[in-house]
């Protein structure tokens, strides 16, 4: 029985300063919770490493209150939000 590696993807975002990123070469790496991400500098590793969840537990809500909706993005304590 073999197990097959996933390939890596063309290119990846970095989660922390959303720069494209190419797996293929770069060095600064960090696997969480099952999935792989990819960085453009040891700093943005670093931060991501020291903070998991600052970077990767936003997902983005749509809320509407009577005028036009924002999309908001949670992080941990703090929100973000956009006007569209």
């Amino acid at each position: 029985m073999s197990l097959q590696q996933s390939p890596e993807p063309a290119t990846a975002i970095d989660p922390v300063c959303g720069m494209t990123v190419d797996p293929a070469t770069t060095v600064h790496r960090y696997h969480h919770e099952g999935q792989d991400y990819y960085f453009c500098s040891a700093s943005c590793l670093k931060r991501l490493s020291a903070e998991p969840g600052k970077f990767l537990g936003a997902k983005p809500t749509t809320v509407s209150h009577g005028h036009d909706a924002h999309r908001a993005f949670i992080f941990n304590d703090t929100a973000t939000t956009e006007i569209y």
